[in-house]
């Protein structure tokens, strides 16, 4: 998900002219400064879906998600997250 949020933040600040075109602001040292409060942000989200989130481990050691999540991720909020930056 840490993935995801870093995109998201590098469309968002792309989209609204923040940064020069072709630039990209290094969010990935500002989260690693705070990184503590950055997994604590993260877990708090994903504690709460993990019971409804059917899934099985692979043999390479990942996992398959068997139900459909796609609403939990859809309109998820990622103000918390983006206060780490901050």
């Amino acid at each position: 998900m840490a993935v995801i949020h870093r995109y998201l933040i590098h469309h968002v600040l792309a989209e609204r002219g923040f940064n020069p075109p072709g630039m990209v602001f290094p969010v990935s040292v500002a989260i690693l400064d705070r990184i503590d409060d950055y997994r604590r942000t993260l877990e708090s989200y994903s504690g709460r879906l993990l019971p409804l989130i059917k899934w099985q481990s692979t043999d390479n050691g990942n996992v398959t998600v068997l139900n459909d999540t796609a609403d939990y991720y859809r309109f998820f909020d990622a103000t918390p997250a983006c206060g780490v930056l901050v």
